[in-house]
């Protein structure tokens, strides 16, 4: 069904978490990596995704405490 209506994503937990920020009437922000593809079923590996998971977090810490 994602791909006949041109999903290129899928994230599950973020409308939920602006959902109940809306509700609670505070601020949210998520930060996403991709890590597997739809459209071509390629996979990033699992020390790959972990490496990179690394390294963004170090920049939004980074960006946040900056």
């Amino acid at each position: 069904i994602a791909q006949s209506v041109g999903t290129m994503a899928i994230d599950m937990e973020t409308c939920e978490l602006y959902t109940l920020a809306r509700l609670k009437h505070v601020e949210a922000l998520t930060l996403l990596t991709v890590s597997d593809s739809l459209l071509t079923g390629e996979q990033v590996p699992p020390a790959q995704r972990q490496s990179t998971f690394d390294a963004m977090v170090d920049l939004a810490l980074l960006t946040l405490f900056s």
